[in-house]
């Protein structure tokens, strides 16, 4: 059973610092828009000092763009009905 346990953990790890790779902080913008999680996660006193708003103005940054995006697609729609 301790083996199976240290063999999830050093999984668990391995997968987890993995996160740290993956570009535009997309991990934490998942992280943040998951029901269960939110902004809860990043509230702790460990991401207030180190890199919260860091990851906020990354998700505002998606979000900007991502509405722009669609918004352009949404006249680009309508215009070709015309």
């Amino acid at each position: 059973m301790l083996q199976a346990l240290q063999a999830a953990q050093a999984k668990l790890s391995d997968y987890y610092s993995r996160t740290d790779t993956i570009r535009g902080d997309l991990y934490a913008i998942g992280t943040m828009l998951a029901p269960a999680n939110k902004f809860q996660f990043f509230s702790t006193n460990d991401w207030i000092t180190n890199g919260a708003t860091d990851i906020e103005r990354a998700l505002k940054s998606v979000y900007l763009h991502t509405r722009s995006v669609l918004h352009l697609n949404i006249i680009y729609l309508s215009l070709k009905h015309l």
